[in-house]
This record gives structure tokens, C-alpha cells and sequence, in this order.
């Protein structure tokens, strides 16, 4: 299973930040469309097919999501604004040792997935300030 095919998985089953339990969901064609093609890597991964049902039978879609995603200091702040307060002195510095640190780690990671370490460090210090 691929780390796409894992995520996508994981939010479907796991996150309740996404998806709203209803005890009625309003019929969703599209998001139906989305479980049934979770079901086959699920399966794959071990999920028995029950407790795929168990876990996605009432669930419908949080729309109310997306308008979050809208208000992200991405796409509300000027570039450099936005650069400016994610990007420093202290960042970079940390991010070269998580480089070093986790050298064997993001080489694997870069040959199985083809992206460069220092694009995934920049992204972790970005996301999550390096898990802090």
C-alpha cells in the first residue's frame, strides 16, 4: 500500500476532525464513490470488510471543512508576510540538524518516494515545527 493510499485510509477511518458522525446522512454520490474505493486497500491492509462497514456506515461528509481551508495564513497573508514568519534563523538551523539527524531515514524515504530530504524537512518544520 502506497503512503497516498494510507492517508487517504486513515482519514476515512480515523478522523473525526473530517467526517461528521450522522445518524442519517444525506445521500453523497461522490463521497460514496470515495469509501467504495477505499474498501479494496483496506482489505489489502487487513481491514475485514465488516469493520470497514462498522466504522463508515454513518459517516457523511464535513463540508465545513473547506471553508476552513479557505481562512489558511497561506492563502489570507502576503508571500513574504507569510515567509517571513515561518522561515528564520532559528528554523533553518533546526532543520539542517533534523537533516543530519534523520539522514538514513530521508534517504530511504527519498528513494522509495522520489522527494528530496530537504523538501520533506521543509515541510515538516512548516506543518508541525519538526513535531513540536
Amino acid at each position: 500500500m502506497n503512503l497516498q493510499t494510507s492517508l487517504l485510509l486513515g482519514a476515512a477511518l480515523l478522523s473525526s476532525s473530517v467526517w461528521a458522525q450522522t445518524p442519517t446522512p444525506t445521500p453523497n454520490p461522490e463521497f460514496d464513490s470515495c469509501l467504495n474505493a477505499l474498501r479494496a486497500p483496506a482489505r489489502a491492509a487487513g481491514v475485514r470488510d465488516d469493520t470497514f462497514a462498522q466504522h463508515t456506515q454513518n459517516l457523511a461528509p464535513d463540508m465545513s471543512v473547506i471553508d476552513k481551508l479557505n481562512f489558511q495564513p497561506e492563502f489570507r497573508t502576503a508571500i513574504w508576510d507569510y515567509l517571513a514568519g515561518l522561515v528564520d534563523e532559528e528554523r533553518v538551523a533546526e532543520g539542517r540538524a533534523m537533516l543530519t539527524r534523520h539522514a538514513e531515514t530521508l534517504a530511504r524515504v527519498s528513494e522509495k518516494y522520489g522527494v528530496d530530504p530537504a523538501t520533506v524537512v521543509a515541510v515538516w518544520g512548516v506543518e508541525s515545527n519538526f513535531g513540536q
